[in-house]
């Protein structure tokens, strides 16, 4: 579709033709200016967003998505796209190894107010960012698992011009880690409640860059736990330091 609107629909079990290794948007493929909303967007396969795959500028609110899967799982939003208010569950990420399970980001992106849970990935659990400037608020991350050994839950790439992560909650994901962050440009990752995950690390930094991460509420106060959550120069010379001082002393309720 190119421009248009998809609102209080159905799109299920699709599965689109052509290449096996290079199908898009396996529910909705999305090319121009777009709305969708109040729809349920389950169930549908694509290498490239298998629930929705994003070109253009949409937005994307209110829906129930799941049971996607793909290399890049529930949503592939490659424009400027606004995700507000919406339910993202249940997609894989897995095939092709390098994909975010809920969203996968290459454009400018606005993440809001979304209940992002029960996702796997192979690179981002729930989120992976590799472009684009985005904004990540008000969310929260409940039981998405990433697979991969180079993963996280939100995953953070190498070509995006500005990351701010804050206000969300992170709590019983699993797997290797909940940030995994790439480099060390223009991040601000404040006020978020990072607790009760079952993540190796609940941060990783992978190069010899610096990123502060403070006043965030990490389920503690002590200094030695989150330091044993943290992994940076202190367990990887090659590896920069992660700042996370100063710290929350008690849940950020906003």
């Amino acid at each position: 579709m190119g421009d248009g609107e998809v609102i209080n629909c159905i799109v299920s079990g699709n599965t689109p033709s052509g290449d096996s290794w290079n199908t898009t948007g396996g529910g909705i493929l999305v090319s121009g200016n777009a709305t969708i909303s109040n729809s349920i967007i389950k169930n549908n396969t694509a290498v490239f967003g298998g629930g929705i795959n994003c070109g253009g500028t949409v937005t994307i609110s209110g829906n129930e998505i799941f049971g996607n899967s793909g290399k890049h799982g529930g949503i592939n939003a490659g424009g400027t796209t606004t995700i507000t208010g919406n339910n993202i569950y249940s997609n894989n990420g897995t095939n092709g190894g390098d994909g975010g399970g809920g969203i996968n980001a290459g454009g400018d992106l606005t993440i809001k107010n979304n209940n992002i849970f029960s996702n796997t990935g192979a690179y981002g659990g729930a989120i992976k960012i590799s472009g684009g400037t985005s904004i990540i608020t008000e969310n929260i991350f409940y039981g998405n698992t990433v697979s991969g050994q180079y993963g996280g839950i939100l995953w953070v790439g190498k070509n995006y011009t500005a990351s701010t992560i804050r206000n969300n909650v992170f709590e019983k994901n699993t797997g290797r880690t909940v940030f995994y962050l790439l480099n060390d440009q223009n991040y601000i990752i404040e006020n978020n409640n990072i607790f009760d995950n079952e993540t190796d690390y609940y941060a990783m930094i992978a190069n010899s860059a610096a990123v502060d991460i403070s006043d965030n509420w990490w389920g503690t106060t002590d200094s030695s736990a989150i330091d044993s959550k943290i992994y940076d120069s202190n367990d990887n010379y090659d590896r920069g330091l992660i700042t996370y001082a100063p710290l929350l002393d008690e849940p950020y309720i906003g």
